[in-house]
């Protein structure tokens, strides 16, 4: 499957996730169950993220497989670069480090702001998560809960953008991020 379905397909997830979320979260804040509701919208945003990880990593490897590929078929005389043994998967259990999330989105502020295990959004997250922690009040919860950006595609073109202009010109790359339905 080429990327672009691919990234079409986490935007679809991500726009069902986000209109599912949406009753849901109204549910939870009126009930005041506000950490269950930063931890829904959490899962929508670290689901999108680790599955742009493997499509990215697949994007990295793929080119050095096949390079592999024609010198095991005798098509290449040289042998290719050795791939680093560094334990890659294309779904991974945990959510990527920094610099994976940075390599491809780039420095995407809130995206990065939130998902830094040393920042107060993702400890916040991890509180809950294993801690049961809740709010203390309605406006930290507000003050947290802003900046998960479920609803902006603009991390998915960022994404994107970056993984075309390794193979192609930026009027292509236009056209390209043209054709990617915003959410």
């Amino acid at each position: 499957m080429d990327t672009k379905k691919e990234i079409g397909y986490v935007l679809d997830d991500v726009v069902m996730s986000r209109e599912m979320l949406a009753d849901k979260r109204k549910q939870y804040e009126e009930g005041d169950a506000l950490a269950m509701s930063y931890l829904s919208t959490w899962v929508i945003l670290e689901g999108a993220v680790k599955r742009i990880h493997g499509i990215g990593v697949k994007e990295e490897l793929l080119p050095k497989i096949l390079e592999w590929k024609d010198y095991l078929e005798d098509k290449a005389v040289k042998a290719p670069p050795a791939i680093p043994k560094t334990g890659f998967t294309l779904e991974p259990f945990s959510i990527p480090t920094q610099s994976s999330i940075e390599a491809m989105l780039g420095k995407c502020k809130n995206i990065s702001e939130v998902l830094n295990s040393k920042e107060k959004y993702r400890k916040k997250r991890n509180a809950i998560a294993h801690k049961a922690e809740e709010f203390g009040r309605a406006s930290t919860y507000r003050d947290y809960i802003r900046l998960i950006p479920v609803d902006n595609s603009l991390i998915f073109i960022s994404f994107v953008s970056r993984l075309r202009a390794k193979r192609t010109d930026s009027l292509t790359n236009r056209f390209f991020l043209l054709s990617i339905r915003p959410v």
